[in-house]
C-alpha cells in the first residue's frame, strides 16, 4: 500500500458551513492536544467540512493558528460525516480519526479504500489496525483521542503519547515502559498490572485510574493528578511524585521506597501496610491518611502535615519527623526507635 502524503491536515483547509460569524480561528490539529474530544467531534460541533484549498488561498498567523473562513475556492467539498460507518468499534474509529488528522488525502477514493480495509479487518487489535493503514502506534498518536479504546496487552514501549486522551481506555497489562505520557488524560483508565517503569507522566491526569499492581518504578509523576486512584500493591519505588495530588488514593501495600513525595497531597489516602522506607515526604500533607502498619524506616517527614493520621503499628524507626504536625495522630504500638518526636 502506498502511504498517504505525510502532510498534516491543516485547520486552514476547513471551511465553516452555516455559521453566522466567520472567520473562526482554531489551533492546527495534530500539533496541540487542546481538544480532548477529538477532531471529528469538534468538526461536527462546528459544522466544518474538509476542503482542499489552493495553496495561494491558505494563510496562517505567526502564532501557528490557522484562520478558518474567508473566500473559499470553488471546489467540491467532502463531508466529514459519513466518511466511515458509525457502527465501527471505538478502536477502529480512533485509528481513522488519527489518519484523517495526520495526513492530507490525495483523493477521497484513496481514503475510502483505507476505511474499507479497516472495516474489513479480521482483528480489532489497536497496533495491528494502525499498521494496516500505515500508522506507527508508537509515534503517530501524540495528542490523539484514544478515549475508551481497548489497548489491552499492547506493546507501546517508548511510545510518544504526550497529551493523548486515554480516558476510560483499557490499558490492562500494556507495556508503556519509558513512554512519554506527559499531560496525557488517563482518568478512569484501567492500567492494572501495566508496565510503566521509567515512563514520563508529568502533569498527567490519572484521577480514579486503576493502577493496581502496576509497575511505576522510576516513573516521573511530578505534579500528576491521582485523586481517588487505585494503586494498591503498585511498584512506585524511586518514583517522582513531588507535588502530585494523591488525595483519597488507595496505596495500600504499595512499594514507595525512596520515592520523592515532597509537597505531595496525600490527604485521606490509604497507605496501610505500604512501604515508604527512605521516602521523601518533606512538606507533604497526609491529613487523615491511613498509615496503619506502614513502614517509614528512615523516611523524611520534615514539616509534613500528619494531623489525624492513623500510624498505629507503623514502623517509624529513625524517621525524620522534625517540625511535623502530629496533632491528633494515632501512634499506638508504633515503632519510634531512634526517632525524636
Amino acid at each position: 500500500m502506498r502511504r498517504l502524503l505525510p502532510t498534516p491536515l491543516r485547520a486552514d483547509q476547513l471551511e465553516v458551513q452555516n455559521l453566522p460569524c466567520a472567520p473562526v480561528s482554531l489551533p492546527v490539529p495534530g500539533l496541540q492536544p487542546e481538544h480532548p474530544g477529538g477532531l471529528l467531534q469538534r468538526l461536527f460541533q462546528l459544522g466544518l467540512r474538509a476542503k482542499a484549498t489552493p495553496a495561494t488561498a491558505l494563510s496562517s498567523s505567526p502564532s501557528g493558528v490557522a484562520a478558518v473562513g474567508g473566500e473559499a475556492a470553488e471546489q467540491q467539498t467532502a463531508s466529514v460525516q459519513g466518511l466511515w460507518p458509525t457502527e465501527l468499534s471505538r478502536t477502529r474509529q480512533a485509528i481513522l480519526e488519527r489518519l484523517l488528522v495526520l495526513f492530507l488525502m490525495e483523493s477521497p477514493q484513496e481514503f475510502q479504500e483505507l476505511v474499507q480495509r479497516l472495516a474489513d479487518a479480521k482483528t480489532d487489535d489497536f497496533c495491528e489496525l494502525a499498521a494496516l493503514v500505515g500508522l506507527n502506534p508508537a509515534a503517530d498518536f501524540a495528542g490523539a483521542d484514544l478515549s475508551g479504546v481497548d489497548l489491552k496487552f499492547a506493546n507501546l514501549r517508548s511510545a510518544n503519547l504526550s497529551g493523548t486522551n486515554l480516558s476510560g481506555a483499557n490499558l490492562k497489562f500494556v507495556n508503556l515502559s519509558r513512554a512519554r505520557l506527559e499531560g496525557a488524560n488517563l482518568s478512569r483508565a484501567d492500567l492494572s498490572e501495566a508496565d510503566l517503569h521509567g515512563s514520563d507522566l508529568r502533569d498527567a491526569n490519572l484521577n480514579q485510574a486503576n493502577l493496581r499492581e502496576a509497575d511505576l518504578h522510576l516513573a516521573n509523576l511530578s505534579q500528576a493528578q491521582l485523586r481517588g486512584s487505585h494503586l494498591s500493591q503498585a511498584r512506585l519505588s524511586e518514583a517522582r511524585l513531588d507535588g502530585a495530588d494523591l488525595r483519597q488514593a488507595n496505596l495500600s501495600r504499595a512499594n514507595l521506597s525512596q520515592a520523592d513525595l515532597r509537597n505531595a497531597n496525600l490527604d485521606a489516602a490509604d497507605l496501610s501496610y505500604a512501604c515508604l522506607s527512605q521516602a521523601h515526604l518533606d512538606r507533604a500533607s497526609l491529613s487523615g491518611a491511613d498509615l496503619r502498619s506502614a513502614s517509614l524506616y528512615r523516611a523524611s517527614l520534615d514539616r509534613a502535615n500528619l494531623s489525624d493520621v492513623n500510624l498505629s503499628g507503623a514502623s517509624l524507626y529513625r524517621a525524620n519527623l522534625q517540625f511535623a504536625d502530629l496533632q491528633g495522630a494515632d501512634l499506638s504500638q508504633a515503632d519510634l526507635g531512634g526517632t525524636p518526636v
